[in-house]
């Protein structure tokens, strides 16, 4: 087997505006080396990217993301005056 065509599932920290798809993905080798060209050293280290063989692990801590990184932007609004209102994503 080549194991550069075998999938896994990529999660990295989102972003402000991320989405569950933007963060967590299926993959080979094959075509994620392009995409850690694209992103550059410095802004791949910061995604914090980790590899699962499992989707449901993969998932459950893309899951976890998401909410670490939505509390946090609730708390930073509520910190500088804008509480805007949680209209369920």
């Amino acid at each position: 087997m080549n194991i550069t065509k075998k999938n896994f599932w990529v999660v990295r920290n989102p972003g402000p505006n991320s989405t569950f798809g933007d963060i967590c993905w299926s993959t080979s080798l094959e075509r994620f080396y392009p995409y850690v060209l694209g992103t550059g050293l410095v802004d791949y280290e910061r995604e914090n990217h980790t590899f699962y063989d499992n989707e449901e692990e993969a998932r459950k801590d893309a899951e976890a993301r998401l909410a670490v990184s939505k509390e946090r932007d609730r708390k930073r609004r509520e910190l500088s005056g804008a509480v805007l209102p949680d209209i369920g994503d």
